[in-house]
């Protein structure tokens, strides 16, 4: 979908913003889909993602679709980064776009110690956690201005680094929260029944009406990007 269309249709899609049954641009990325399909493990559905991982390691697959956090499990495996594996982000053309997945924490109106709460998240937020925590785990720091050679590992150093000076090459959409979550189960469950059996036209139909009765460009109106 980025590669296809770009950043700015990618976050126009997931805003309600675009008429996908007359729209040439989801129609190709279905298109492009149904062609990886057949290069996708069969099961994949009955995987965990450290599972999918393993089959890496296991020499059943040549490479998984995964965020950072693979790189404590293959560490764990007694793997090592620049050694026994690498990773790449894509889409690299036209150009470089991360989706990025922050975990992130925020205090409830009318929480009862909020003064405690905010001591805690003030913690959080400190590079003395954040630099031992993302290391071992697998993460990129949430604050860029923590040294990318904090990283033990060359695929982190470069990817912090990138993160640091094209802050605007990245959206944030954490497991598709630009849509209401509502929408997006529906939507994740549209694509799940395409990549078991691949209809273009059924599935364009299907997601048109999800974007219809969830009130996607209503409930999407908050996100501001970039």
């Amino acid at each position: 979908m980025l590669e296809v269309g770009g950043p700015e249709y990618y976050v126009k899609l997931y805003k309600g913003l675009i008429d996908v049954k007359n729209d040439p641009i989801f129609e190709k990325a279905l298109e492009m889909l149904q062609q990886l399909l057949n290069y996708t493990y069969p099961y994949h559905a009955t995987l965990t993602w450290d599972e999918s991982c393993g089959l890496v390691v296991s020499q059943d697959s040549a490479m998984v679709l995964m965020g950072t956090w693979a790189i404590g499990y293959f560490q764990s495996r007694g793997w090592k980064p620049g050694v026994n594996f690498g990773a790449v982000t894509f889409p690299q053309e036209p150009e470089r776009i991360l989706l990025f997945h922050p975990d992130t924490y925020g205090i409830a109106v009318g929480a009862p110690n909020p003064t405690a709460a905010r001591d805690w998240l003030k913690v959080v937020a400190s590079p003395d956690l954040q630099i031992p925590t993302d290391v071992t785990q697998g993460g990129l720091f949430a604050r860029i201005d923590i040294d990318p050679k904090e990283f033990p590992d060359p695929i982190r150093q470069e990817l912090q680094e990138y993160v640091r000076t094209n802050p605007g090459k990245l959206i944030l959409d954490q497991h598709g929260s630009i849509a209401p979550m509502s929408f997006t189960q529906a939507y994740w469950d549209a694509i799940a029944a395409f990549m078991a059996s691949p209809d273009i036209k059924s599935t364009i139909s299907t997601v048109a009406d999800l974007f219809t009765v969830y009130e996607v460009e209503k409930e999407a109106a908050w996100y501001k990007w970039p």
